[in-house]
């Protein structure tokens, strides 16, 4: 099932993910409470196959703000991921309930729905 993580930034791939971390730890250092980059942060782990710690950046996105649909839809990835299909709906549709029009929200609620056997 190919679903798609998105609010990574160019220095995010592959080669650099491990300097894109530094970064982050080094902003979250001066601003702990910018929920945007907790959910940038998040792709950096999620791409190195951390989920767990992806989760930990998502979900502190959105203690800070959870009206942030990027970091629902990404939450949502990193739970389908780990096989939690109801949480990572639930996340799909927070996403989708705060921006209707969030192309990747559904299209990866609707994979998600599909791999699971529901409609």
């Amino acid at each position: 099932m190919k679903l798609t993580i998105i609010g990574g930034r160019p220095w995010l791939s592959k080669a650099k993910t491990n300097e894109a971390i530094t970064h982050f730890q080094e902003v979250l250092a001066i601003n702990p409470n910018s929920a945007d980059v907790h959910a940038n942060f998040g792709v950096a782990p999620a791409k190195q196959g951390k989920i767990n710690d992806a989760i930990i950046q998502y979900r502190e996105c959105l203690s800070i703000n959870p009206k942030h649909a990027i970091a629902h839809n990404n939450l949502g990835l990193a739970l389908a991921g780990q096989g939690n299909i109801n949480e990572a709906i639930t996340h799909f549709h927070d996403a989708l309930a705060i921006n209707s029009n969030f192309t990747d929200a559904h299209n990866n609620l609707v994979r998600v729905l599909a791999s699971s056997g529901r409609k």
